[in-house]
């Protein structure tokens, strides 16, 4: 882990040196740029001088404070100059050189004709040929057929421009100078081209994941710097070299409101780097930004304070960065060495501006700072797209994971679904199996069933007939009667296993017709009655006034409704009350018939419907198919019976459809 911090600091350093190195590269080409030299305010360039390209003028001119030409007399306080190449304060005064030209057809343009006036031989130029890139012929000034002697006077104005102090001249033929116009426009719409590829790249970025939406934020970015770059195509001369057009208007408090996108494009990539001092700094060195904008529109000179604003932001992002890159974020890396680039672009430019290095052929030819702001917005787009490529990498990878799970997925499905088929296999002959158990088992109860019925009626009235004989002696009476109740009781079960043998044989049709549901439940309260007195139990009931008409099957239906009165009577405490009652709403009707006795247990409630099942509290003689024969019945009936049992009372609802 040391060691890795150690890399990272040596990277850091490394990065720096080379950073000046760089810088000061650059500035060892313009201090050997090839210059026509004046010396005393005289220069003389000959055709061997620029055989080998353009001059830069530089040396010793005249200059006064005199403001217009015309008021220069021969009694008038001259000085000389400083090298006009490192000159910073050529503002507001008059630069006067004697120029010979011996056999060339010497042209000369101007890379910062802004506030400045010349004349040659005492012709004054006009706005037109001043513009920028434009090439001046001195042939078209001559006076002199042998040895063409030029009088140039060079009078700049106040300079609202703090890029570039050099209103010198560049020397050279026709040929040279449109070479050197080419290479400016050539590399503003190199980097106008750059702008539209990582537009483009940003926007195809953008359409394959909406949701990133801090890609707008660099799209906007680096549009405001390709429309920098257009304006900059606009003219022949390059940007640096040319400010004050009608654009700059407008360009420059552009270029100031895209200030902070910058520093919210790297919270974006490194959310947890970025802490709220930074955030703060952040807001107010926008808003300073956001204040320099709105001068420089009002017509305010607020360069000076835009390039402090400026470079404090440039320093936070960088700060942010070098963290980030401590803290081996990804991404980071490449985003520091952009960042360094463009500190070495911005200082070289700075340097040239304050005079320490001269103008040379860097600036006027190849400007390397025009490129500065343009590779950190390029290690901007390498650090997303790397972003990109680790999530697509993830996404990969969770392919790959997803495709073996996937077919592992598919083997264990083959596996289970041939252990399934088998099973099913044995699964279809186990339940033929079961059917014809079944099947052999409703025979067997049927023929059982049948087979008793018989014996069973004759055994009753056997007994009903001692009965009779045996009245007038009670020791013989009571067992008789015992005899009669277990003799009803086994009758009974034998009817219930009958009609659930028929049910499951699909023997058991309903005939459903309409009947008085009201005179049902009257007569199987009174049929009831004498059992319920025995029990010392009343039977009320809460019935309509008027008849209840719906269809039903009149013996099943009483025979679910018997069922049910049967159990309550039977659970119900002694000296308490049966109640049935009768309910009819718009689509159904509700039979509740309420008895209050023991509570059915939790645990037995959900089971109460399911054949044979006897609960915890049953009596011996009971055989559990009741209830599940009730359920049936109403079931035949498309309704439904619940129940509902407390420590109070427990009731039973059966609810019929009235269509």
């Amino acid at each position: 882990m040391k060691k890795q911090k150690n890399r990272r600091w040596l990277f850091l350093l490394v990065l720096i040196a080379a950073m000046f190195a760089l810088i000061i590269q650059l500035s060892f080409l313009n201090i050997n740029t090839r210059a026509a030299v004046a010396e005393r305010g005289k220069v003389t360039i000959t055709e061997e001088s620029i055989r080998d390209g353009f001059l830069l003028l530089d040396g010793q001119l005249l200059v006064h404070d005199n403001f217009h030409p015309l008021d220069i007399t021969e009694t008038s306080e001259w000085q000389y100059s400083c090298n006009l190449r490192s000159d910073i304060h050529m503002e507001n005064h008059t630069y006067s050189m004697l120029l010979t030209v011996d056999d060339v057809d010497l042209c000369f343009l101007m890379p910062q004709p802004k506030n400045c006036v010349v004349w040659i031989n005492g012709i004054k130029l006009t706005e037109e040929q001043l513009l920028p890139g434009r090439i001046i012929q001195l042939s078209d000034f001559a006076i002199d057929d042998n040895n063409h002697i030029y009088r140039i006077f060079l009078q700049v104005g106040e300079s609202t421009s703090l890029r570039v102090r050099y209103h010198g001249f560049i020397f050279g033929t026709q040929e040279q100078l449109t070479k050197v116009l080419l290479v400016w426009n050539s590399s503003t719409m190199i980097a106008v081209g750059i702008c539209l590829l990582l537009l483009v790249q940003i926007f195809a970025l953008f359409a394959q994941k909406r949701s990133e939406r801090y890609l707008l934020l660099l799209m906007l970015v680096v549009l405001q710097a390709g429309l920098r770059g257009l304006h900059i195509s606009l003219y022949p001369s390059h940007y640096i070299f040319y400010s004050g057009s009608k654009f700059d208007v407008f360009m420059e408090p552009l270029f100031r409101l895209t200030l902070p996108f910058n520093l919210l494009l790297l919270i974006t990539l490194f959310p947890k780097d970025i802490g709220k001092k930074t955030l703060i700094c952040g807001l107010i060195i926008s808003g300073l930004g956001l204040a320099c904008a709105f001068a420089q529109i009002m017509g305010f000179n607020v360069i000076r304070q835009s390039t402090f604003v400026e470079w404090a932001m440039l320093f936070l992002e960088a700060g942010c960065i070098i963290k980030s890159f401590l803290l081996e974020r990804p991404g980071s890396r490449v985003l520091l060495a952009g960042v360094a680039l463009n500190f070495a672009g911005r200082i070289f430019a700075r340097l040239i501006i304050w005079g320490v290095v001269p103008t040379g052929i860097v600036d006027t030819y190849y400007y390397p700072w025009q490129y500065a702001n343009l590779i950190y917005l390029i290690s901007f787009v390498i650090a997303i797209d790397g972003k990109f490529a680790r999530k697509f990498q993830e996404a990969d990878i969770l392919s790959e994971n997803l495709q073996q799970i996937n077919a592992d997925l598919e083997r264990i499905v083959a596996d289970r679904t041939t252990n399934l088929e088998k099973s099913n296999r044995e699964l279809a002959q186990k339940n033929e199996m079961l059917i014809k158990l079944q099947q052999d088992k409703q025979k067997f109860l049927g023929n059982i069933v049948h087979n008793l019925r018989t014996p069973l009626f004759t055994l009753g009235g056997s007994v009903e007939m001692l009965q009779e004989e045996t009245k007038d002696y009670p020791q013989f009476s009571s067992r008789l009667h015992r005899m009669k109740d277990k003799v009803d009781y086994i009758q009974n079960m034998i009817n219930e296993l009958f009609l659930i043998v028929r049910m499951d044989d699909g023997l058991i049709s309903f005939d459903i017709k309409n009947h008085d549901l009201k005179n049902l439940l009257l007569q199987c309260c009174a049929d009831f009655q004498q059992k319920a007195e025995r029990k010392g139990v009343e039977i009320q009931t809460i019935l309509p006034e008027n008849p209840v008409l719906i269809a039903f099957d009149d013996f099943y239906l009483r025979q679910a409704v018997e069922n049910v009165l049967a159990n309550a009577i039977r659970h119900s405490y002694s000296g308490k009350a049966v109640t049935v009652s009768l309910e009819q709403d718009q689509h159904s009707v509700h039979i509740r018939i309420q008895n209050f006795g023991a509570q059915i247990s939790p645990e037995d409630l959900p089971h109460i419907f399911q054949r044979y099942y006897k609960g915890r509290d049953s009596k011996p003689e009971q055989a559990g198919l009741g209830l599940a024969i009730t359920q049936e019945i109403i079931s035949r009936h498309s309704g439904d019976i619940t129940v509902n049992s407390n420590t109070e009372s427990t009731c039973f609802t059966l609810t019929l459809p009235t269509e």
